[in-house]
């Protein structure tokens, strides 16, 4: 039996103990980094220009690639601007997507395809939203912004996080991501992509919010599915229609997801896209 004044010097000792093995757990070690920015560089890239993302940690994704996207090598491509229109209740609303945001959204696709990992060819879903301004009788994209989201090769999930303020006259108009086949298996929105088109939040410092009851800031014009093998399948985002899709697909056997681009169909919302220098001069 220890006696009580050795039981106390014997108690001292080991919450010493305690409490220096606390510290050593909470404080990171010197080396190991923990801003999402370090945390993305110390993964390195697969090939050069494109890094090695986490499909589970968020921040560090939406860091490395807002950094990659605005870099010179990226901005400074030589991809015409393209073109499209829309024809929501009625009325007809030209996009124009400039060259730099063009070929920000082909180097998400080549960081998409080439990461490692995600099945038959490598793709790790990937997505953005695109905001713009007024224009001559329609909108053009100004901006991408990338939300911190984890990913799998058919799936991609958003941190609810605040992607920061919107500039005056900005606001976000479409949906951009990729789908892992080809173009006739992967064109198309998924049921996953339906359901979030109404049911997303999405926080721009306070603005929009609830998709479904927003706060400012939202004129939801289109989506952009880009499959790996295949380009653009542009669609306007018209709620009554897909609305309609979504029901279906929850309430009947049969998922009309195909209806979508189907010419003819009472559902289909495709729209042709032009690059510039192909098409007619003028809207």
């Amino acid at each position: 039996m220890w006696s009580s004044s050795r039981a106390v010097l014997g108690l001292y000792g080991l919450s010493g103990v305690i409490l220096a093995g606390a510290l050593q757990m909470r404080i990171p070690s010197a080396a190991e980094p923990v801003r999402p920015l370090e945390r993305a560089l110390e993964r390195g890239e697969v090939v050069a220009g494109v890094p090695r993302l986490d499909p589970g940690d968020p921040m560090a994704n939406a860091a490395i690639l807002h950094m990659v996207l605005e870099s010179p090598a990226v901005l400074d491509c030589a991809r015409p601007p393209r073109r499209f229109d829309v024809q929501l209740d009625g009325t007809t609303r030209h996009v124009r997507v400039p060259s730099p945001v063009v070929c920000q959204l082909a180097a998400l696709k080549r960081i998409s395809v080439l990461q490692p990992g995600f099945g038959k060819g490598g793709l790790g879903e990937m997505a953005a939203f695109l905001l713009a301004r007024s224009a001559a009788d329609g909108v053009e994209l100004a901006r991408i912004v990338v939300p911190p989201f984890s990913f799998t090769r058919d799936s991609v999930t958003f941190l609810d996080a605040d992607l920061g303020s919107l500039a005056p006259d900005e606001r976000l108009v479409g949906t951009y991501h990729t789908h892992p086949d080809d173009d006739r298996l992967e064109g198309t929105p998924s049921y996953t992509d339906l359901r979030f088109m109404r049911r997303a939040h999405i926080d721009f410092h306070g603005q929009l919010g609830w998709v479904s009851q927003p706060r400012g800031g939202l004129e939801w014009l289109f989506d952009v599915i880009d499959p790996r093998d295949g380009g653009w399948n542009v669609y306007s985002h018209d709620t009554a229609r897909l609305d309609e899709v979504r029901r279906r697909c929850e309430t009947t056997l049969h998922c009309p997801l195909d209806a979508l681009r189907t010419p003819g169909s009472e559902l289909s919302l495709r729209v042709a896209v032009y690059d510039e220098e192909r098409a007619d001069a003028g809207w």
